[in-house]
């Protein structure tokens, strides 16, 4: 009985050792991330004059206009809608703890804490919000953290959002949308996703379409 006891001693001290052992082990730099899979998360919706539109005959029929340019031609706004989920060798490099880069060049810094990253790009960007594409694109979750503005022209900032995860799964919030303001048409993709507190303030006459996605990152 004692040498049973004392077996067991030994194998409990063992794995406290082995976890105690896994947890010190420091994390290497820099860390990989791929694109694992890419979800959509829910349908297509679609708003105009400051309502949802439910019904499926208007939502196709907007999907179905071929006025959206992409790369040297004309795409239905369906299949650019879906075009970004192709989304082939996109890597994000984590060079430190508190950095990330996407495919080499869009530039970020990340925090994560309770399984949220937080992410603020490291670029100053120009955001003018007298712009009628700025105010349009204000149906964006994630605003643009700005640093300050020239009185009457134009702010300078720096792009946000947040995901979850933890060291070995990410989940980024994408979202798809195609615009149809006073100047003409916008369609664009992107790491960000939709405010829900934003239809009662659109713009009036304006058209949006929107689909959210998920991309899965795993690090490798």
């Amino acid at each position: 009985m004692k040498k049973v006891s004392f077996l067991l001693v030994c194998f409990a001290l063992f794995l406290l050792w082995s976890c105690k052992k896994d947890k010190d082990q420091p994390v290497s730099f820099p860390k990989y991330w791929i694109v694992n899979s890419v979800t959509p998360k829910g349908i297509y919706r679609l708003f105009y004059d400051n309502k949802e539109i439910t019904d499926q005959a208007a939502i196709n029929k907007f999907l179905s206009d071929s006025s959206t340019h992409l790369k040297g031609q004309y795409l239905n706004r369906k299949v650019y809608m879906e075009t970004h989920r192709a989304i082939g060798d996109t890597i994000f490099t984590m060079p430190k703890a508190d950095s990330m880069v996407l495919n080499k060049w869009v530039k970020y810094n990340v925090s994560l804490h309770n399984h949220t990253y937080t992410f603020k790009g490291k670029e100053v960007i120009v955001i003018n919000p007298n712009d009628d594409v700025a105010k349009s694109l204000s149906f964006l979750k994630y605003k643009n953290i700005t640093n300050g503005c020239v009185p009457n022209k134009i702010c300078t900032g720096h792009e946000s959002f947040i995901s979850t995860g933890d060291d070995k799964v990410m989940q980024l919030p994408v979202i798809a949308v195609t615009l149809k303001y006073s100047e003409g048409v916008l369609s664009q993709a992107g790491i960000n996703a939709f405010d829900e507190t934003f239809p009662p303030k659109m713009p009036k006459g304006d058209t949006l379409l929107i689909r959210e996605y998920v991309y899965e990152l795993k690090a490798k």
